[in-house]
């Protein structure tokens, strides 16, 4: 016995994304087929992407501070 899964699709709005049974982390909406792959999003144990915009704040202000420095 299966347990089917329906969440609102985030492209059309529909309650129409279903986890696909050949793959279970990827789920498609039965309308627009919109796929969404759970190991691709950032986040997680097996990646750290997730502090990858935070290297260019720093990077950002120092550039500023300089640029006032050098006015």
């Amino acid at each position: 016995m299966t347990h089917d899964v329906v969440l609102k699709c985030p492209k059309c709005g529909k309650d129409g994304l279903v986890r696909l049974e050949s793959r279970q982390d990827v789920f498609e909406c039965v309308y627009c087929r919109y796929k969404d792959d759970l190991n691709s999003q950032k986040g997680g144990s097996d990646s750290d992407n997730s502090t990858g915009g935070l290297g260019f704040i720093p990077f950002v202000g120092l550039l500023i501070l300089l640029m006032l420095l050098l006015t």
